[in-house]
């Protein structure tokens, strides 16, 4: 008895789209017929969409960058207290 396949994913039917506009317009391997520009360009633009890359059909995460940069000084509230203590310091 065999199983029904899963349906295609969303990002497989556009790739699938994208690989026979290609093949249709005639780019050479590697490379994306854009219909904009009308022209074949190197690459996928839906290569970088899923976040991830592909290596002999595992799927591997992309590591993400720390994009947290903690502040320099101790801010506004720092800044605050600073002149809070130098006006009590010249009042006594």
């Amino acid at each position: 008895m065999r199983v029904a396949k899963p349906p295609k994913s969303t990002m497989r039917r556009m790739m699938e789209e994208e690989e026979m506009m290609s093949a249709a317009a005639g780019c050479p391997p590697g490379h994306t017929y854009n219909p904009v520009i009308k022209k074949c360009l190197p690459g996928s633009p839906l290569s970088g969409i899923s976040g991830g890359h592909s290596v002999n059909g595992a799927y591997i995460m992309a590591p993400k960058k720390n994009t947290f940069n903690p502040p320099k000084s101790g801010g506004a509230n720092q800044a605050i207290a600073a002149e809070s203590q130098n006006r009590q310091a010249k009042s006594n």
